[in-house]
């Protein structure tokens, strides 16, 4: 996220991982698409947080932040501008 900011580009390396390196393209194609700032993701990974993980009585949590992440996102681009604006306050 720093780098973004600092609009720097960032090489990541998945070490012959397939799958991760799909999915992080994903990711970053669907963020990309739907306009997501830094701070958007930032405040994401914070309601991640605070709704899945804060209080998880195991090592993991149920729900994975990758689909967390795109059903939230989802919800905000559909939501009308009254509901965006509680969308990502946490």
């Amino acid at each position: 996220m720093a780098a973004a900011e600092a609009g720097r580009d960032v090489a990541y390396f998945t070490f012959g991982d397939a799958e991760l390196m799909r999915d992080i393209y994903s990711m970053h194609t669907f963020l990309t698409e739907k306009g997501q700032t830094v701070g958007d993701v930032y405040r994401l990974l914070l309601r991640y947080y605070n709704e899945e993980c804060k209080c998880c009585s195991t090592p993991r949590p149920e729900f994975k932040l990758y689909p967390f992440i795109y059903s939230t996102v989802e919800t905000h681009v559909n939501a009308t501008a009254d509901e965006k604006a509680f969308c990502f306050d946490e």
